[in-house]
């Protein structure tokens, strides 16, 4: 997810994750998740991706969670970094 801002279209998707879309197709856009977890009992998987959480069911994605913590977080590690790249 290249984009600094998240555009949510309701009923689309968040940004270029589109409902619908096979766990493969985002990987071509997207590249390799962070984690994934595959849940039997549930019959899901789970991608977590940075400050996002996508979850296909029978191959398909249909549920994209928002980590709400993960701006700030981000953004403060960013900004610890800025002295010590100033100062190299």
């Amino acid at each position: 997810m290249s984009s600094k801002f998240l555009t949510i279209t309701p009923y689309l998707g968040v940004n270029d994750y589109l409902f619908s879309e096979s766990q493969s197709v985002v990987k071509k856009k997207n590249g390799e998740a962070f984690k994934i977890e595959i849940d039997n009992i549930m019959k899901q998987v789970k991608e977590t991706r940075t400050g996002i959480e996508l979850i296909f069911i029978k191959k398909k994605l249909v549920d994209i969670v928002i980590k709400k913590r993960s701006k700030p977080l981000l953004m403060a590690l960013i900004s610890s970094m800025i002295p010590k790249l100033l100062t190299n």
